[in-house]
């Protein structure tokens, strides 16, 4: 991040150390917010390994006078240089280091040994729980939910977020999941009376209402008993390198 926490730049926070490696336990690479150091050696000494996207060695002199003036040590900037080390030969094997596995500088590419231990579908339960348990409910009004529903009886679902979730931020954050679940293919696991209609035009940079959409999901939330309403923004409303100027939704 770029901003400061308890007066210290996140880019090169001593919380890195303290809690992140310290009483949590993580000994895996740290990197900085695109731009977001401002003390590369104070960076160092606090375990944050890569300055990104790299300042092409802007930082380089202001490191070696602090080694020559003993205010950066040796094995604290041969600890990021390791760290970033086994990650490389994580990436190259497309595998994990194993933990039992020491690296070290002098360690020949082809002699470190991996092991694909990467459970995908744990991961996907583990951030799936952690969705869960993050929903934050704003307002009941008398008590709609949860939902009363009858068998048989017609649920109109709309809205294009049903079927096409919007789960991530825009830009530089944008992720190819592993596996990926909808509301729509969960609420059909309940009942085969439930009905879709789109209701806007979802191209994942902005909302559109074409050839009679909203029209559409009109006639069907008349038709059937109840209707669940997916609403959200698109890339345009918010995403990196802007402020948002207001909490509307689009109007359509």
């Amino acid at each position: 991040a770029y901003n400061k926490v308890n007066g210290e730049y996140c880019g090169e926070h001593s919380i890195v150390n303290e809690v992140v490696r310290g009483e949590w336990g993580f000994q895996g690479l740290v990197m900085t917010d695109w731009g977001g150091t401002s003390d590369r050696v104070t960076a160092i000494r606090n375990g944050i390994d890569i300055e990104m996207p790299g300042s092409v060695g802007a930082f380089d002199d202001q490191i070696s006078r602090a080694m020559n003036n003993k205010n950066l040590s040796e094995e604290k900037l041969n600890e990021c240089a390791i760290r970033v080390l086994s990650l490389f030969l994580a990436c190259k094997d497309q595998k994990s280091i194993s933990p039992d596995n020491e690296v070290s500088l002098e360690t020949p590419i082809n002699h470190v040994s991996v092991e694909d231990n990467i459970n995908y579908n744990s991961h996907h339960d583990l951030a799936q729980n952690a969705a869960l348990q993050s929903i934050v409910l704003l307002k009941n009004e008398g008590g709609l939910l949860p939902l009363n529903y009858c068998n048989n009886e017609k649920v109109a679902i709309i809205g294009a977020f049903a079927k096409e979730p919007r789960f991530q931020g825009g830009g530089s954050s944008e992720v190819n999941p592993f596996k990926l679940d909808c509301a729509w293919d969960r609420i059909q696991e309940y009942t085969a009376e439930a009905h879709y209609a789109p209701g806007y035009s979802n191209n994942h940079v902005e909302i559109t209402d074409s050839g009679g959409l909203i029209e559409e999901a009109v006639a069907l939330a008349r038709s059937c008993s109840k209707a669940i309403v997916f609403c959200g923004l698109p890339e345009s409303f918010e995403s990196e390198s802007f402020d948002r100027k207001n909490m509307d939704l689009p109007e359509n």
